[in-house]
């Protein structure tokens, strides 16, 4: 059996490779679509689209061709450790039934060991043939994509191709599968690494159990198994079968079957495992294995009163972070990949005036990237993850690379900081708490649009940060999960609203109290009126009125709109 870590870190050689040819496929359509502008000449342009064709064909070729030798080795490699790595955990069982060979002496195993490897060959084969095939195209559509905008008059040639390129360098390379289903590249290689290494080392423990007569087996158990909210309890839930002992064939009345708990399978005859269902065990980045077992073991996995060791909900919350830690180290390389892209449009385009509005666009992309990984350190200490380097990795974007990123994310935050200052003048916060806010996504959104209200008029200039923020704090407090007065649940208040409680100096409007606002929501004796829609009926307003506070609530999204004082003589 392969413990649930055993797979961190393993597909990292194989998956670097796959990321310098990817990374190279960028900056090869890059090159190739920025010389796309020096031609001229509807019939020289298209002899010249088949000319780069044939020629990225040809490199990527010659590319795949060195690394194919290379991650082959890496694969033998990896397969035997995982074998070697489960048997020895497996060993203690077997031996209780009699002697063992290793898998490099059992002729079965050895077999079971080489047709995995010959089928993970067949499908990174697959993968290669996919990615070539696929680059092709997406270089004929990008020099199309260009033309168009070009022909059109959208844009001139140099702006056109960057931002086709800038598309390309977020999506990077995307592989289609027959199911509809889409991979990054990364994201497929480390899919089928990780899911062939699982799968080699159960056909090969499959073969022991066949070997020895053994009925029973044991699945791994691991906190932030996987979780399906729609299928809670069934197989895509691994979290639901983890941890237990399963009969092979048939079933006990305490213990049930293999099969129909994982959608998993072994044959007690030839020993070949098989995954039933994609979703369950063994099945695609499955991290769970399984280890023949005798039901006079005591399982590691529950305690004395036979009850999971692992706290269920525990276990899902933990899923749920590592699900956002993946997605936050997806997003930094993809800004990685941007920036590289960038600097190849910065250093091959000629033109001054672009060249002028592509600098902007790195320093931006750079400050983002500073940000980004920032956040991902703070998520990871905040939940107590560790960060995974070479997840962030991205071939290319090197020291050299990182260093200037950094000082260009630098530029970019003094210039950011000065023009906010400019907006707020004394009300200004400091660098320091100006960088803690620009981390905080919710708290940047609030800080923008205090410095565009204060701008605007919209906000007396007399109200420094602090307390727009405590009364934004107060009315977020008090209203939202307020029930109105009409059965209204308010689910969210807007930016504007903090505003209105407020006041303007500038444009003659009075605030008014947040307690007023909950009384003419919630009092039986505030006034109702009718929904108010615009003229596409995309948006909606119901007024609700008591004594002097008017206050304005969205009653189909549920959302706080605004408040402003009452006069009597207006009704």
């Amino acid at each position: 059996m392969l413990t649930p870590d055993y797979f961190y870190g393993k597909s990292d050689k194989l998956i670097e490779m796959y990321q310098e040819l990817e990374d190279w496929i960028i900056s090869d359509i890059a090159m190739r679509l920025i010389k796309s502008g020096e031609m001229s000449g509807t019939t020289d342009r298209e002899l010249w689209k088949l000319q780069q064709m044939g020629l990225h064909h040809t490199e990527i070729v010659k590319r795949i061709s060195k690394m194919t030798g290379k991650s082959r080795d890496e694969v033998r490699r990896l397969l035997r450790d995982s074998v070697m790595t489960s048997f020895s955990d497996d060993a203690e069982v077997l031996k209780r039934l009699g002697d063992v060979q290793t898998p490099l002496q059992n002729n079965a195993a050895i077999m079971a060991m080489n047709a995995e490897m010959m089928k993970t060959f067949g499908e990174l084969n697959n993968l290669t043939r996919t990615t070539m095939l696929q680059t092709q195209r997406d270089l004929l559509n990008m020099l199309n994509e260009v033309d168009y905008r070009v022909a059109s008059g959208m844009q001139s040639y140099n702006s056109a191709i960057c931002e086709v390129l800038d598309r390309y360098a977020q999506s990077g390379v995307v592989i289609d599968y027959p199911t509809g289903a889409r991979r990054s590249l990364e994201a497929a290689v480390r899919c089928c690494v990780v899911t062939s290494m699982n799968q080699t080392a159960a056909q090969v423990t499959n073969q022991y159990i066949v070997q020895k007569g053994i009925e029973y087996v044991l699945v791994s158990a691991h906190m932030g198994a996987r979780h399906s909210k729609k299928f809670p309890d069934g197989i895509p839930s691994h979290d639901h079968w983890q941890g237990k002992v399963y009969k092979i064939v048939g079933r006990d009345k305490d213990t049930p079957n293999l099969l129909d708990a994982t959608g998993y399978t072994v044959d007690p005859k030839t020993g070949q495992g098989r995954v039933v269902d994609p979703l369950g065990l063994h099945g695609y980045n499955c991290r769970h294995s399984h280890k023949p077992w005798d039901k006079s073991l005591r399982n590691p996995y529950v305690d004395a009163d036979g009850n999971p060791k692992i706290n269920v909900h525990e276990s899902q919350e933990l899923y749920e972070k590592q699900q956002q830690q993946r997605s936050m180290e997806r997003a930094i390389r993809q800004t990685k990949r941007e920036l590289l892209a960038k600097q190849a449009e910065l250093s091959d385009i000629a033109e001054t005036d672009v060249k002028d509005m592509l600098q902007p666009q790195y320093d931006k992309l750079a400050y983002k990237l500073r940000i980004q990984n920032q956040q991902y350190k703070q998520f990871c200490a905040d939940n107590g993850l560790q960060t995974q380097a070479d997840r962030i990795k991205v071939a290319g974007f090197k020291r050299a690379q990182s260093a200037k990123a950094n000082g260009r994310a630098t530029a970019y935050s003094n210039a950011e900081y000065s023009e906010y200052k400019n907006n707020l003048g004394k009300n200004m916060v400091s660098k320091e708490e100006f960088s803690r806010i620009m981390n905080d996504k919710s708290e940047k959104k609030l800080f923008k649009h205090y410095t565009d209200s204060v701008k605007n008029g919209d906000v007396s200039p007399l109200t420094d940060y602090d307390i727009y923020q405590k009364i934004a704090t107060e009315l977020r407090e008090k209203c939202i999960g307020l029930k109105t007065s009409n059965g209204i649940e308010l689910k969210e208040i807007s930016l504007h609203s903090i505003d209105r409680v407020i006041g303007s100096v500038e444009k003659r409007r009075s605030g008014v109290t947040i307690d007023g606002i909950v009384e003419a929501l919630t009092s039986p004796d505030a006034k109702i009126m009718d929904p108010i829609y615009n003229k596409t009926k995309t948006k909606v307003s119901q007024k609700f009125i008591y004594k002097t506070t008017e206050v304005s609530v969205n009653p189909i999204d549920h959302i706080l709109i605004q408040a402003n004082p009452h006069h009597r003589e207006r009704e």
